[in-house]
């Protein structure tokens, strides 16, 4: 697993960095405040007001910790989506930066 991002909570939402080899994104992660259906996302991933992702709340029984699932779309990465996960980052002294960590498995 690799950290292509960090992120800061404020209130619902997140905001920070994407990067990979092949992107440098601002980003904002923010709660879907008009879910439609049962199975809406928890949240929306946007770049420069373009949405390029969704995000669900998620609980580990492991861990018993709450994380966030991401999932990215972009033409860089051709039809497969990247998978990653929203979790605390044990390098920051403060609470409210996250990881975004790639789920390459």
């Amino acid at each position: 697993m690799a950290t292509i991002g960090y992120v800061t909570k404020t209130g619902d939402e997140f905001t920070g960095k994407l990067r990979t080899l092949s992107i440098n994104a601002d980003i904002q992660i923010r709660r879907n405040t008009n879910p439609r259906g049962e199975n809406a996302p928890d949240y929306l991933v946007v770049a420069d007001n373009i949405a390029i992702g969704t995000g669900r709340d998620r609980h580990s029984e492991r861990s018993n910790r709450d994380y966030v699932t991401l999932t990215f779309r972009d033409p860089i990465f051709g039809t497969k989506p990247v998978f990653a996960n929203l979790v605390p980052d044990n390098g920051q002294d403060d609470p409210d930066t996250f990881a975004v960590v790639w789920d390459d498995d």
